[in-house]
């Protein structure tokens, strides 16, 4: 059965079979992107756009690509961090870094020998360990409105 579905932006109406539900579409219209309304959550998570896999606990983690980026999740403690590497091409440099500035988006980190560029969100995230036991469900959805809020900002129409 097909859905039809509304870009929040320019009012465009799409169908779809529901495949795509939870994950970010790209409205043919006015080019902003948005996320599809309904339930698409999995461990693996693959679209056109983007594809990572969600996994562990203490702490909870996904690693992954949006576009040609790669991307790393982490949800430990009362917090997690959600880190886009844009100037190299594997996916332990976006593990490891950890913009030295407490503010949202894009950075650039030196660390003596290379300098890397990226995009980074984090947010507070219930008490004491609450982040470290998130649910794979809840995990996706953040990572759902980080890729959104990326694409967006970098891919501005």
């Amino acid at each position: 059965m097909l859905e039809k579905i509304i870009c929040p932006d320019c009012k465009e109406e799409f169908m779809h079979d529901g495949s795509g539900a939870g994950c970010v579409m790209m409205c043919t219209s006015c080019n902003k992107y948005f996320i599809i309304s309904g339930e698409y959550l999995t461990d693996f998570v693959k679209t056109d756009k983007y594809h990572y896999n969600v996994y562990g606990q203490h702490p909870v983690q996904a690693d992954g690509y949006i576009l040609d980026f790669n991307f790393y999740f982490r949800a430990k403690w009362d917090f997690w961090d959600f880190t886009i590497c844009t100037s190299h091409d594997y996916i332990d440099v976006a593990s490891f870094l950890n913009p030295p500035e407490d503010k949202h988006g894009d950075f650039e980190y030196n660390d003596g020998e290379k300098i890397y560029k990226g995009y980074w969100l984090d947010s507070r995230y219930g008490n004491n360990t609450d982040a470290s036991y998130m649910d794979l469900k809840t995990a996706n959805k953040i990572i759902q409105k980080c890729i959104l809020k990326f694409l967006n900002e970098k891919f501005k129409s």
